[in-house]
């Protein structure tokens, strides 16, 4: 008698149902001759992309996702001509790098006279000069090492104070808060450290999603 043996992902894609979907409308466009940076340019291939979703899928709006120079040079043509290209007609987004970037330098200038660089640079994680332009997101996945272990180090420390203040609440037989009204009513070094914890965490799954 021979025996079967089912691997793992077999054995749970077996038991999904099958779901029959309607299939993914898709298409290539041609390809631009000229340089695309410029006003001209970005404004043609909005229009194509305008006329090319009113084509597929009648009423919706467009949606046009450039990289950051593109950006700017598509939100200047949404002020510059809002009944045609307003915000609430055309939906212009950025890369998902270029986001992370921009998330990165409004993280490190949050950051900035924290003592962020120095507390880097004295427990060896990296040096100050590195740290320095990690906190001014010039390298993207260097930064995100070093908020990962901003947050954790975070994490960690939240925790030993969360723990001495329940400990000293029990003591003195006070009502012990939860641990998001201690960010909150607590220091203002404790209060900045949650929002710090927070932002940092924010970055990390942001970055993973």
């Amino acid at each position: 008698m021979r025996q079967y043996i089912m691997s793992w992902s077999a054995y749970f894609a077996h038991l999904q149902y099958s779901v029959r979907r309607p299939p993914a409308i898709t298409s290539m466009l041609p390809m631009f001759r000229d340089s695309a940076h410029s006003v001209a340019m970005v404004k043609h291939g909005m229009d194509v992309i305008m006329k090319a979703t009113e084509h597929v899928n009648p009423g919706q709006i467009p949606v046009l996702t450039v990289d950051q120079p593109l950006y700017a040079i598509s939100k200047e043509i949404q002020w510059s001509w809002p009944s045609k290209y307003g915000e609430e007609k055309y939906v212009v987004l950025m890369g998902g790098l270029h986001i992370e970037m921009a998330l990165l330098k409004v993280l490190g200038n949050w950051l900035d006279g924290s003592g962020w660089v120095a507390i880097m640079a004295s427990t060896n994680v990296t040096t100050e000069g590195r740290a320095d332009a990690l906190q001014s997101g010039s390298h993207t996945s260097r930064s995100q090492w070093a908020h990962q272990v901003t947050a954790a180090a975070l994490f960690l420390l939240q925790n030993e104070a969360f723990i001495a203040y329940k400990e000293e609440m029990a003591s003195d037989h006070l009502d012990v808060k939860s641990f998001d009204e201690w960010c909150v009513i607590g220091k203002p070094s404790i209060h900045s450290s949650c929002i710090g914890a927070k932002f940092s965490n924010w970055k990390f799954f942001s970055s993973n999603s």
